[in-house]
C-alpha cells in the first residue's frame, strides 16, 4: 500500500515551493452589495450579493438552468440563473444564507439581473481570491485553491528560509533596485501575492516576484562566467583549401566566412562552443565539411553526430564526394567491437558514437540537428571544442547564447534559391478548403506531405461518440493512407490521372522507409504520409505542400523544421496547420510563432519567450520554468537580457 502523499506532493512541489506557486489571476469579491434596490448603481460591475435564498427549480431553455431566489435584510429579492450539473446545484444552500458573484447588468424597465453568477463560500466574501491554474487530469482548479489556502501558512517558514539562502550571496541594494521592490521582505509578498487587499496589489506582486527570478538567473550566468575554464589545445587548422572548388555549385562567401569564423573561434586554449544557425537551404552541411577538413588536415580529430541512419548517410555521401583522401568513415550503430584503437581521424554516425570506449577526447565535435539530443547525451562525447548545428535551437540553447559568453552565434542568412512559403492554419470547419488546395498543387504537378502524430491508431477505450471520433479523426498514418485510399478514386477521375500515394513511419524497416522516400524523389509518388521521422534532413525537391493533423501536438520548432521540408529547390510552397479540435490560448500563441516568423532564428526566438529557457545549469529540462525560483512560470526573456545588460555596465 502506498503511502499517503504530502499536499505539497499533491501539488508536484517541494514543501519550500509551495508558496512560490504564484495565482494565474484574481477574482476580486470585494464588493458586496447587502441591499438590492442599490443594484442600479453597479451596472456592468463584478459583485457579491448575499441574503436568504430560496430554490425555484429547473427552468428549460436552449441550456437548462437553475432559478434561485435571494432575499435581501429589507425584504427585497433577486431573482438569479445559474448553470450547472445537478451535483454543483445540490451544494446551493436552500432556506438558508447563500452568497452569489455575478455582473450586474439592468433591463429597460430598470430591473437589476446577474450574469456569470457562481455560489461563493461565505468565508470568502469580501476579499480578493487568487486563482491558481489546475493541473490537468489530476487536481481541479478548485482542489489546488483548497490545497493552496491550507498550507501556505506552515509551509511559508521553509520557503522563506530557501529563499533567503538563494540570494544570500546578491548584493540586496542593486537587487531591489532591479526588481522595484525597496521596502517590503519576502514575507510581505508571499502574503501579499496570495491574500492581497486588491487585485492591483496582487499583479504587482506577481511582477516583483518574476522580476526576482529573472534577476537571480541573470547574476548566476554572469557570475558562472567568472569561473576558470580547464586547458585544452587549440583546435588544430590545416585549412580547407581546395575543398570549396569540389563542390558542384558556387559556395557563397558567407560559408567561407563563418566556417573560417567558427575556426579561428576555436583558435583558444579553453573549450569552445560554437552554434550555426541557418535555415535549410543555407548550406550548413558544406559549412561543417570545410571545418571537418580543416581539422583532419591538421592533424586532429573530428566526430560528427546526426539524429538518424539517413542523415548519416547523406552526411557521409557528402564527405566522400568533397574529401574522399581524409578517409571518412560511419560507425553503424549495429558495430559490434570497440574501435579505440581505430586511426580513422572522421567518424560520422548516430547516437552508436556515445557507446564507444574513445581513448582520448575529440578535438571537434559536430552535433548537427542538435535540437534532437538531449543535454546528457551531447555532453556525454568528450571533446576540446563543440559546434551544434541547427536550424531553430532549443529554448535553453538558445538562453545560454544569447545570455552567457560560453556559446558564440554563427548565422547563415544566405540562400542559393529564393523559396515563399505560404503557412496557415485550417480549423475543422476549414478542412474542405485545405484538401482543395491539395488537389491544386497535385494538379499543378507538385507533391503533398501530410504529417501525422501517431503510425497507429490508438487502441479503443469504450465505446465512441460521433464527436469524438471526428476528433480524432486522421490523427495517426494508418487513418491518413486509409482515408487518401478512399478518395482516390474521385482524385483520380478530376485530375486525369491516378496519384501516387506512399508512407513513412519509425516503426518500418529502414530500407521500407527509403524506399518510399525515393519514390518521392523520383517523382513516382505524389503523395507521401509519415509521422515527424521527416523533420530534418530530408531533402524532397519536388514538394511544395505540407500538411500537419494536430499541428498543436508538435512544438513551434517541430512544426519549422518541417516547414524546411519545402520547395527546396526553390518557388512556392504551402505549409497547412491542421487544428481539427479546439485550440487552446496557448496553442494559438505557437499557431501564431509560425505564421508570424519565417526565420528559424526568429521562431527559436519567440519560442523561448513563449516557453521558457529550462535548466540552465544541469540541463535536465530544455525549456520551461527550469530552475527558476517559481515552479511551473517561465522567466520573462526581456528581464533576464535587461538585467544581464545592467550587471554588464
Amino acid at each position: 500500500m502506498s503511502a499517503k502523499l504530502a499536499p505539497w506532493e499533491i501539488l508536484g512541489v517541494e514543501q519550500h515551493e509551495l508558496p512560490l506557486l504564484l495565482p494565474a489571476s484574481y477574482r476580486d469579491l470585494s464588493l458586496v452589495v447587502d441591499d438590492f434596490s442599490q443594484l442600479n448603481q453597479f451596472i456592468g460591475k463584478m459583485v457579491v450579493v448575499q441574503g436568504h435564498c430560496v430554490h425555484q427549480g429547473w427552468a428549460s431553455g436552449r441550456k437548462p438552468r437553475y432559478c434561485v431566489q435571494l432575499f435581501d435584510a429589507n425584504g427585497n429579492s433577486l431573482s438569479l440563473s445559474l448553470f450547472g450539473t445537478a451535483e454543483q446545484v445540490a451544494e446551493i444552500p436552500h432556506q438558508a444564507h447563500a452568497a452569489f458573484s455575478g455582473e450586474v447588468t439592468g433591463d429597460y424597465v430598470g430591473r437589476c439581473y446577474l450574469n456569470r453568477t457562481n455560489l461563493e463560500p461565505v468565508a470568502l466574501i469580501g476579499r480578493v481570491v487568487p486563482v491558481y491554474p489546475a493541473l490537468k487530469g489530476r487536481v481541479t482548479r478548485e482542489g489546488v485553491f483548497s490545497l493552496m489556502a491550507s498550507q501556505i501558512g506552515p509551509c511559508t517558514p521553509p520557503s522563506l528560509q530557501w529563499l533567503r539562502a538563494k540570494v544570500a550571496d546578491i548584493p540586496s541594494g542593486p537587487m531591489r533596485a532591479a526588481i522595484g521592490c525597496r521596502t517590503w521582505n519576502f514575507e510581505q509578498l508571499i502574503r501579499a501575492v496570495h491574500w492581497p487587499t486588491s487585485v492591483r496589489q496582487g499583479e504587482a506582486c506577481i511582477k516583483i516576484l518574476e522580476r526576482l527570478a529573472a534577476y537571480v538567473l541573470a547574476y548566476r550566468l554572469k557570475a558562472t562566467e567568472q569561473l576558470p575554464p580547464r586547458q585544452v589545445p587549440p583546435l588544430p587548422n590545416g585549412g580547407f583549401e581546395g575543398i570549396p572548388s569540389r563542390v558542384p555549385f558556387p559556395l557563397t562567401g558567407e560559408q567561407i566566412l563563418v566556417s573560417s569564423q567558427i575556426l579561428a573561434a576555436c583558435q583558444q586554449t579553453t573549450p569552445s562552443q560554437s552554434l550555426l544557425l541557418g535555415d535549410v537551404g543555407t548550406g550548413k552541411s558544406y559549412c561543417i565539411s570545410l571545418m571537418a577538413a580543416a581539422v583532419v588536415r591538421g592533424g586532429g580529430r573530428v566526430a560528427v553526430m546526426l539524429p538518424s541512419r539517413i542523415l548519416v548517410n547523406q552526411m557521409h555521401a557528402l564527405f566522400m564526394s568533397l574529401m574522399p583522401e581524409l578517409g571518412p568513415a560511419v560507425l553503424d550503430d549495429e558495430r559490434e567491437g570497440e574501435v579505440e584503437n581505430d586511426k580513422t581521424r572522421l567518424w560520422v554516425g548516430t547516437t552508436g558514437l556515445l557507446f564507444q570506449s574513445w581513448q582520448q577526447p575529440w578535438d571537434l565535435l559536430v552535433v548537427d540537428e542538435q535540437q534532437k539530443f538531449s543535454v546528457e547525451q551531447r555532453e556525454r562525447m568528450s571533446a576540446h571544442h563543440i559546434v551544434e548545428s541547427t536550424a531553430t535551437p532549443i529554448c535553453r540553447t538558445m538562453a545560454l547564447a544569447r545570455w552567457g559568453s560560453s556559446i558564440k552565434i554563427f548565422r547563415l542568412t544566405q540562400a542559393p534559391v529564393e523559396r515563399q512559403i505560404d503557412t496557415q492554419v485550417f480549423t475543422a470547419e476549414h478542412r474542405r478548403q485545405m484538401m482543395e488546395r491539395v488537389m491544386r498543387t497535385i494538379a499543378g504537378g507538385g507533391q503533398v506531405m501530410v504529417v501525422c502524430p501517431r503510425k497507429e491508431e490508438a487502441p479503443a477505450k469504450g465505446k465512441k461518440s460521433p464527436k469524438s471520433t471526428e476528433e480524432t479523426e486522421q490523427a495517426s498514418v494508418e487513418r491518413v493512407v486509409k482515408s487518401f485510399e478512399s478518395i482516390q478514386a474521385r482524385m483520380s477521375a478530376s485530375l486525369g490521372f491516378t496519384p501516387q500515394i506512399v508512407y513513412a513511419t519509425g516503426g518500418r524497416e529502414a530500407e521500407e522507409n527509403e524506399a518510399a522516400l525515393e519514390a518521392m524523389k523520383s517523382r513516382e509518388a505524389h503523395i507521401l504520409i509519415a509521422t515527424s521521422i521527416v523533420e530534418t534532413g530530408i531533402s524532397l525537391y519536388g514538394l511544395n505542400h505540407v500538411i500537419v493533423y494536430h499541428a498543436d501536438r508538435l512544438g513551434a520548432v517541430q512544426l519549422h523544421q518541417l516547414r524546411g521540408r519545402l520547395v527546396r529547390a526553390g518557388g512556392h510552397g504551402y505549409f497547412d496547420l491542421y487544428l481539427p479540435t479546439p485550440a487552446s490560448p496557448t496553442t494559438l500563441k505557437r499557431m501564431a510563432i509560425l505564421t508570424s516568423c519565417t526565420q528559424g532564428y526568429d521562431v527559436a526566438m519567440a519560442d523561448l519567450r513563449l516557453r521558457g529557457c529550462g535548466d540552465l545549469g544541469k540541463g535536465t529540462t530544455q525549456a520551461g520554468a527550469g530552475t527558476s525560483l517559481l515552479p511551473r512560470r517561465p522567466i520573462n526573456v526581456d528581464d533576464v537580457e535587461n538585467f544581464i545588460a545592467q550587471l554588464d555596465s
